[in-house]
């Protein structure tokens, strides 16, 4: 286990990871064994509808999950763009078909900035992700809208409120992104 507190940290440093709730963030939090990953099919706008914790609870679960964070969810939406975060997480921003307007924040992990467990799934993510739409740049790169329209599934995770691009009013996002398709 200090192997590998050493390594994650040691790539946290030398990659610029994240840091508020980073262990959820990257499933090397205490819960993450806990997961089911048995994706429930949700909508975004029933994602964005349930209730978030205060900023204090927030703060009080930096290596744990609430309730809702332990599972994966698959949902449909049109793709309103993505861009490369400092933290080296592909943040994706999708809009709920049925409710236009109602739009959550989906985040590719950096294979750097991962247990060693989520190393190749993520990087595979996101190689086929740049393949289909291009190098992830620092600017947000926005899609003509509703020209594609995407299935994204991955694990929940509350984040912390702080003017994101796309964000659940509820902060309720699919970090880490465990499977992505386009769909025609």
């Amino acid at each position: 286990m200090k192997r590998l507190s050493f390594l994650f940290l040691f790539a946290s440093a030398v990659f610029s990871c994240g840091t508020e709730r980073w262990a959820v963030k990257t499933s090397a939090d205490k819960d993450a064994g806990r997961v089911d990953f048995n994706p429930v099919v949700r909508s975004i706008a029933e994602l964005n509808a349930i209730p978030a914790p205060t900023r204090a609870e927030l703060d009080a679960h930096p290596d744990t999950r609430f309730p809702a964070e332990l599972k994966t969810y698959t949902v449909t939406g049109y793709l309103v763009g993505f861009k490369l975060e400092a933290d080296e997480d592909f943040h994706i921003v999708v809009e709920d078909p049925a409710s236009p307007g109602i739009t959550m924040v989906v985040e590719m992990v950096s294979g750097n900035c991962v247990p060693k467990g989520v190393v190749e799934l993520a990087t595979k993510l996101r190689a086929s992700w740049e393949m289909r739409f291009g190098r992830a740049g620092k600017r947000f790169k926005k899609l003509p809208a509703h020209s594609v329209k995407v299935e994204i599934t991955g694990v929940g995770l509350f984040d912390f409120l702080h003017g994101q691009t796309g964000v659940a009013k509820n902060g309720f996002e699919l970090h880490r992104v465990i499977d992505w398709k386009e769909l025609h």
